[in-house]
């Protein structure tokens, strides 16, 4: 969806924002921005590495790659 699409962009560029941060960025509640980062963990997109307060998001394969591959 395209708002995974953009989060994926941000998280890409700075994967050390928040969840609020994100949210903010998508003008979205923070629930929403939390229910995309599931989605996006599942579909195997996204994985967090470190710890929750000191870690940061990793983009492991973007859509474009997976619509290729």
């Amino acid at each position: 969806s395209k708002p995974e699409e953009t989060l994926l962009r941000l998280l890409r560029t700075e994967g050390d924002l928040t969840t609020q941060a994100l949210a903010d960025r998508l003008h979205v509640a923070k629930r929403t921005a939390e229910r995309h980062i599931s989605t996006l963990r599942k579909k195997g997109f996204i994985e967090r590495v470190g710890s929750k307060k000191t870690g940061c998001w990793q983009v492991i394969v973007s859509p474009q790659d997976s619509k290729n591959g």
